[in-house]
């Protein structure tokens, strides 16, 4: 039986063709999945930044970035290691077929496509990922529980090895399927094999996959097992290898120990997540407002969960009477880039604060020198390698009457001019940071009136999903839904969200949202 799953898969083709790319979204239409389609390597990869990709099909020979380069870099993502990854393009050679292999593609597929051969292969992937997702979840659910777990035994019928005299319950298992029903079923932290239950030995790897790395399974093995036994064991998953002795009461306590040690593991791993969201400098403020000589600013933040994600902004006031705005997003939505989310946002937050203060002179000349200096930073340290940002900054200079703006990522600021009643997207190209060392950023200067206004938002809103159109909604979408109020005069967040949702079809919103306001007086 196939597991339900409520999120739908998620698929990015990526071909230069448009009219190719449109004919694979048909082939694949009749797939309940969610479909992403680009034309060049580099907005390949900034998508899948944002996005958890669970299928990718790419052409080879791609413009900004080609196929094997961008393979790579996905496989360096925690959120692109699980994703299948495969080529469809042009005949090529066995060696060049075994480079995408060796660079981290599963499969290669050559053009022209088979139709009916294309959509049972893409629709075997899916099968498979829907039963990968079902497995992770159950593991999830068996790993991150605070409760106390229990014990597996794997033995033969009539066995008489037992684990007796310790804390956590030992549930025995005599078959692979009933392994697979109690592991289920049971919140399972350890597992142990009697080196009699060849069913359980002969099925090692098949079982180790099935758990996940973080589950030990250790063998129990008599005095005699050979050390290629042992090492085949641990080769093919297991964790490692207890000895049975004629007194079974030394390998309870060596199992005792094993279990007094992962009882500590998980006790302070949640009171480490527990203390580090309690700790943590980053703070969410949901609403904020300030009023300046010569602007208002508003600021909305909602967290998709708790604790908060992603999103974060900052204000700093410079000494020589102008403001700076920072609007980001740090991308990352596996488990491991979650847990070092606020560590993430308070190492580059306090990043922001140094350099503005040090570099007040060339920030006000040029604002794409603030992003090029972070950028470098980030490339740099080890620390973040696995962690990418969005960053828009915008100085306001009142002396001046202008906001200059610098992006890098898809933060795209909306300007509003009272006197043409018109919203409009300012589009400023710049890499996402961390990506390239010496990426160059532009910045764009705008004349700004008393009345006008410009409007940042994050991806929350810019990627919410028009259930009408079955689509993002897109920056562009957004910026023509906010001129009406606008030219209303409404300047209240919630009303402006109230106003997308409303004129987009949006349901819900399905990850961090902020959206900031700067209304000129």
């Amino acid at each position: 039986m196939t597991p339900i799953i409520k999120s739908k898969p998620k698929i990015l083709l990526v071909d230069s063709d448009i009219n190719l790319l449109n004919k694979l979204a048909q082939l694949l239409e009749h797939i309940d999945c969610d479909i992403y389609k680009v034309t060049n390597g580099m907005e390949a990869f900034e998508l899948a930044l944002r996005i958890n990709f669970d299928l990718i099909i790419s052409e080879l020979f791609l413009p900004e970035l080609d196929g094997n380069e961008l393979v790579k870099r996905i496989r360096q993502l925690s959120n692109g290691k699980e994703c299948v990854f495969v080529f469809l393009t042009s005949a090529i050679s066995e060696d060049m077929q075994v480079k995408c292999i060796s660079d981290g593609a599963d499969n290669v597929i050559v053009k022209p496509i088979r139709e009916k051969i294309f959509q049972t292969k893409v629709e075997g992937y899916i099968s498979r990922i829907i039963e990968t997702k079902y497995i992770q979840k159950r593991r999830f659910r068996h790993n991150l529980s605070a409760d106390l777990g229990e014990i597996l035994l794997c033995k033969t019928a009539g066995s008489r090895t037992k684990i007796a005299n310790v804390d956590l319950k030992v549930n025995e298992v005599t078959s692979y399927c009933e392994f697979e029903n109690v592991f289920a079923a049971k919140n399972v932290w350890m597992i142990f094999i009697d080196d009699k239950a060849t069913w359980a030995i002969n099925l090692i790897y098949r079982m180790a996959r099935h758990v996940g790395a973080s589950i030990p399974i250790w063998l129990i093995a008599c005095r005699k097992a050979s050390e290629l036994q042992q090492l085949n064991f641990i080769e093919n998953g297991g964790f490692g290898v207890l000895i049975k002795y004629k007194n079974p009461e030394i390998l309870s306590h060596q199992i005792k120990v094993l279990i007094d040690r992962e009882i500590n593991i998980k006790n302070q791993y949640v009171s480490s997540i527990k203390q580090a969201v309690l700790t943590s400098p980053v703070h969410f403020a949901p609403m904020y407002e300030e009023d300046f000589p010569s602007f208002r600013l508003q600021v909305k933040y909602e967290p998709y969960t708790k604790p908060a994600g992603g999103d974060f902004y900052e204000i700093v006031k410079l000494d020589n009477g102008n403001t700076l705005i920072l609007l980001g997003d740090v991308m990352g939505k596996k488990w491991g880039a979650w847990f070092f989310a606020n560590a993430y946002l308070a190492y580059i937050r306090a990043s922001l604060k140094v350099f503005p203060t040090q570099k007040q002179l060339e920030v006000g000349n040029n604002l794409g020198l603030l992003l090029s200096e972070i950028n470098q930073f980030l490339y740099k340290d080890i620390q973040l390698s696995d962690a990418f940002t969005t960053l828009t900054a915008m100085l306001i200079a009142p002396d001046q009457q202008q906001v200059k703006l610098a992006s890098a990522g898809a933060i795209y600021p909306i300007f509003y001019s009272k006197k043409d009643r018109a919203a409009s997207v300012v589009t400023i190209k710049g890499k996402i940071l961390g990506i390239v060392e010496e990426e160059k950023y532009t910045v764009e200067a705008l004349t700004v009136a008393p009345g006008d206004k410009v409007v940042l938002v994050t991806d929350g809103y810019t990627e919410a999903y028009d259930t009408t159109k079955e689509k993002l909604i897109g920056i562009a979408k957004i910026a023509a839904t906010l001129e009406m109020p606008l030219n209303k005069g409404i300047t209240n967040l919630d009303k402006l969200e109230q106003s997308i949702m409303a004129n987009n079809s949006i349901d819900s919103f399905n990850d961090d949202r902020t959206m900031l306001l700067v209304e000129f007086k």
